[in-house]
């Protein structure tokens, strides 16, 4: 993130406040440029359609990579209104491109085309899954990736239903794919 604030950091007011979201606008043209070179490298299909956005309120158009294996995990990149990009990736998981875009979080285009990158590079080479934990407080939905600095994970705590709902989408409590066919020529 961008550092403009200083030591005192941000005010409180600028993470309630988003100043010209128009920066994100790139975001669009980078994603495309992204999904083509995904197509022209790997042995997918891609299918277009409208789902209805994080809050629920937009219809936005989303374009999906399938890999020809079916142990690859598929891709999904949404292109918001905001404009931001919402990339969906195993079977669970979603990633808002820019994470806030407020004010006070000052994420820059190019931190947000590196995210991009890295979720890619983390889907395509089968370096990543996703698993229910148990801990002493509950269950857990973990998303866990692997690169050259080593293997990191994020948790978010889930409910009952939550617990149901990704079992019946995962097949179990841990899933785990392969990396995306390369193109045949």
């Amino acid at each position: 993130m961008g550092d403009r604030w200083g030591p005192a950091g941000p005010p409180e007011e600028a993470y309630g406040r988003v100043t010209n979201p128009q920066r994100y606008a790139p975001l669009h043209t980078i994603a495309r440029d992204v999904l083509d070179d995904l197509q022209r490298r790997f042995d997918v299909t891609a299918h277009a359609s409208f789902d209805l956005d994080l809050n629920r309120t937009t219809q936005a158009p989303v374009i999906t990579l399938v890999p020809s294996d079916r142990g690859s995990s598929p891709l999904s990149v949404m292109f918001t209104a905001f404009p931001g990009l919402v990339v969906g990736f195993g079977r669970t998981q979603q990633a808002p491109i820019p994470v806030y875009g407020c004010g006070a979080c000052d994420e820059t285009v190019e931190e947000c085309a590196q995210s991009l990158r890295e979720l890619v590079e983390a889907v395509t080479t089968g370096s990543f899954g996703e698993r229910i934990v148990p801990a002493d407080d509950g269950l857990w939905s973990e998303l866990w990736r692997a690169n050259e600095s080593g293997s990191h994970s994020s948790r978010i705590r889930i409910t009952a239903d939550e617990v149901k709902v990704r079992r019946q989408k995962l097949g179990s409590d841990d899933a785990r794919w392969t990396t995306w066919p390369a193109h045949r020529i």
